[in-house]
């Protein structure tokens, strides 16, 4: 995907995405229980369950963005050494074929006892 002059993978997209979104959970559990407030609460009661259900639902968003910003960087990862293992196929075919190539005779120093034997 391209724009103008900007080119952006679409993992690229996907990983600021998630990082933006783990960023945002990490702000809203800074801010703490203080942050929510209800409207439609009456009681006092309801404001207390409210905050409470407000906090853990925070705290499973932040987990649920972490766990995902995860998965994005092993997928990333896995990409890079996938990339790297085919690099490595290619240079160990590139060097069997020049070795095919090149012939090499090699000759070793004859001992002594080959030397009399002769």
């Amino acid at each position: 995907m391209s724009f103008g002059a900007f080119y952006i993978r679409l993992f690229h997209l996907f990983f600021m995405i998630s990082l933006l979104i783990f960023a945002n959970t990490v702000q809203k559990i800074n801010v703490g229980i203080d942050g929510f407030h209800c409207q439609s609460c009456r009681y006092e009661t309801e404001i207390y369950w409210y905050k409470k259900a407000m906090k853990f639902r925070t705290e499973r968003n932040f987990w649920l963005a972490l766990f995902n910003v995860i998965l994005w960087y092993l997928v990333a990862r896995i990409h890079q050494l996938k990339g790297t293992v085919i690099r490595m196929k290619d240079t160990i075919r590139e060097l069997e074929s020049e070795s095919k190539k090149v012939k090499v005779e090699v000759s070793l120093p004859k001992s002594d006892t080959l030397k009399k034997e002769e």
